[in-house]
């Protein structure tokens, strides 16, 4: 499979574009729980919402990026190399600089208010097989759980390759049976990503993916939001992990379809927002523990009634992709290596 130029720009489109939605995802309020405008509001655009599709898209392209090319499973060996540099390396960092963050908050006076996790009982030197659990495993940066889980799958990416080399529909189907009932698993998506980049390209999904099929996908994903706000019901929970998996294909489809039904061929995007798209990585990376205390300090800035809650959540997550953009552009422009090496080269 070959990546142009307007492939390459569609994935930094999306990838930004399903970074957005995490952001929306963290930005929840649980204090929102009985506030009706506020929690319809945040189920409508979270977890089980509009947002449902984000991380699923994300393991998706990762798919595409680590399989395309490969014709061998000798081909799955250099990747893997690459991705001790792009994937390992940032996990490990970051979970160290999560917890640093937390044990400097905790000393600063006035600051502790802001910080509602008890990360420093976790560590504990006398057991260091634990501690070290807690920070890898665990993970200690609780973000960081889909790169835990990326680098399960690219480890397991030979196994993966024979599978969906030989047999792709069966592979696809038995990992859904198996593991498409555990929340928040991506190994399906991982592997649609690779089935897409081994046996077809992106001008066979452009076509498979006609303008009726994604307005039906973009109607049933906005229904699907509905769904998850409690304005319309439905029989089964829209946190089932099945439920979950069907609708986020659903939403890739819409997203991936709606890009080029709005953008068609033309190269729409400025080279400000080409620049900006470029800390999506670091953005993820970054954002935990920051969000919380920007949250925290909207709710004492602006209380906790009903409207401050829903502005705050809608605003919040645009607030934080600004402090963290304007945080990559410091550290990229002073210490370019260290950022380089704990964003994994992007």
């Amino acid at each position: 499979m070959m990546i142009n130029q307007y492939n390459s720009q569609k994935i930094s489109v999306l990838s930004f574009v399903a970074i957005y939605f995490v952001m929306v995802i963290h930005a929840n309020y649980d204090s929102s729980i009985l506030k009706p405008v506020s929690s319809a509001l945040q189920n409508f655009t979270g977890t089980a919402g509009l947002s449902v599709a984000a991380v699923p898209l994300f393991y998706f392209i990762s798919g595409i990026l680590f399989y395309r090319g490969v014709n061998t499973i000798g081909d799955c060996l250099p990747r893997m190399r690459k991705r001790v540099k792009s994937l390992l390396v940032p996990y490990v960092i970051w979970n160290i600089i999560f917890v640093s963050w937390y044990v400097v908050l905790e000393y600063i006076p006035g600051v502790s208010i802001f910080v509602n996790s008890d990360v420093v009982s976790n560590i504990d030197f006398y057991k260091p097989q634990d501690t070290l659990a807690y920070l890898f495993l665990k993970p200690a940066g609780f973000q960081l759980w889909f790169l835990r889980d990326l680098i399960l799958y690219v480890t397991l990416s030979p196994v993966i390759y024979v599978g969906i080399k030989k047999l792709p529909l069966l592979t696809y189907l038995t990992l859904l049976l198996l593991f498409g009932g555990i929340n928040r698993c991506g190994v399906t998506y991982f592997v649609l990503g690779g089935i897409l980049a081994i046996h077809y390209d992106f001008e066979v999904l452009k076509r498979l993916l006609t303008k009726p099929l994604v307005c039906a996908c973009i109607t049933i994903y906005l229904t699907g939001g509905l769904f998850a706000s409690g304005i319309v019901s439905l029989p089964i929970s829209v946190f089932n992990p099945y439920y979950q998996q069907v609708i986020s294909v659903i939403g890739i489809m819409a997203i991936w379809g709606g890009y080029d039904m709005l953008v068609g061929e033309e190269d729409l995007i400025s080279n400000r927002m080409k620049k900006l798209m470029s800390y999506t990585f670091f953005i993820y990376l970054f954002h935990e523990p920051t969000f919380n205390i920007i949250k925290k300090l909207g709710l004492v800035m602006f209380g906790c009634n009903d409207l401050s809650l829903a502005l705050m959540y809608l605003i919040n997550p645009i607030i934080m992709i600004i402090v963290a953009v304007w945080t990559g552009m410091i550290c990229q422009r002073f210490m370019p290596r260290l950022y380089s090496i704990a964003t994994g080269g992007r």
